[in-house]
């Protein structure tokens, strides 16, 4: 049979909900493969063909869950890395201006990782697993590539529902599994106290609180990289503080915590402006990636881009808002402006 058809027969067989592969069960009926010029070579050397494998691949892997199954995609940005996004904006030269192709990155369902997004979808073509047919060589393989995808890879998770599903709604393997997981999320989040958050917000934020319940008890894992924003930019100062209730993402259990560090927006030479942040118990790792000069702006008009203004930094001292107002016959006068506008920033 060919791998072509072997790789058909086992994608109708987990769309039909067929359990996941059991490595204890295909171990006790694996065969030795001595005839097989591959298996006769050393271990260490058909480790090091697998490592090839894998480097060619991207030792990063995106999965997304998507009409039932899961898609791969090979990530190519550095997740600690600081975006250039900003200087990208700054090129304009206009405290405000029009340009699709910014504004979507800045909006990106996959974060920071935008251009791994803009990577994906220019190769969307059916692509082949570059792990699939080496594991279907034979079952003694199959678990070698298994063990080492497991402890190699690093996995990137850039959607809620992926997550939810990864850690809590499915029988998948994945998370009792693997050692390292990145994460890219924006989160609905708002200051309820100025406007309240929707019924699906709430819900999104329920489910990301299961997600961290589960990667709390993920016995395996050893490191969690979580970059978060929110999805409306202009709450994006939320992040500073903790929230109450069910507008706080920053509740993790002990061993979470542990081993996890969220990058968030805020300036990293301002620390006491995202010291209820740091001071969250139990405490945590913080990446501050700095606060951004530009945001999208789709509450006021499509793909426009504004520049912040520095007073609107969390931390920074706010100079008194005024507004002229004229009245017939009289000078201007000036008059504090108390709009809502001025504090979403």
């Amino acid at each position: 049979m060919k791998i072509r058809d072997l790789r058909w027969k086992l994608a109708a067989h987990l769309r039909r909900g067929a359990q996941y592969p059991d490595p204890a069960a295909i171990a006790s009926k694996a065969q030795q493969q001595s005839d097989s010029p591959l298996m006769r070579l050393p271990a260490e050397i058909r480790n090091a063909i697998i490592q090839e494998l894998v480097h060619d691949a991207g030792v990063s892997q995106h999965i997304m869950f998507q009409r039932g199954r899961y898609v791969r995609a090979r990530c190519v940005t550095d997740h600690a890395a600081s975006d250039d996004l900003m200087d990208d904006c700054r090129k304009f030269r206009a405290t405000r201006f029009d340009d699709t192709l910014t504004f979507q990155r800045l909006i990106s369902p996959w974060g920071n990782h935008w251009k791994c997004e803009e990577l994906f979808k220019s190769t969307r073509q059916i692509q082949s697993s570059p792990f699939l047919s080496t594991m279907l060589t034979c079952s003694q393989l199959y678990l070698e590539v298994r063990t080492f995808l497991y402890h190699t890879l690093t996995f990137v998770i850039h959607d809620p529902q992926t997550l939810h599903h990864v850690a809590v709604a499915s029988s998948s393997p994945l998370l009792s599994n693997m050692k390292q997981l990145q994460l890219a999320i924006r989160l609905p989040v708002r200051r309820e106290e100025r406007e309240k958050m929707s019924d699906a917000a709430h819900a999104t934020m329920a489910r990301w609180r299961e997600c961290c319940s589960a990667l709390d008890q993920a016995e395996n894992l050893v490191s969690v990289d979580a970059w978060l924003d929110t999805s409306e930019p202009e709450w994006r100062f939320t992040l500073s503080s903790v929230m109450r209730g069910n507008a706080n993402p920053y509740q993790f259990g002990e061993r979470l915590a542990g081993i996890l560090t969220v990058n968030i927006p805020v300036n990293p030479n301002r620390p006491a402006a995202w010291k209820e942040v740091a001071n969250v118990e139990p405490q945590f790792a913080i990446r501050a990636r700095g606060w951004p000069t530009y945001r999208a702006a789709p509450d006021i008009s499509p793909n426009l881009i504004i520049e912040i203004w520095s007073a609107f930094e969390p931390g920074v001292p706010r100079p008194p808002a005024i507004s002229v107002r004229r009245w017939p016959n009289r000078s201007p006068f000036l008059r504090p402006n108390r709009s809502p506008f001025w504090r979403r920033f």
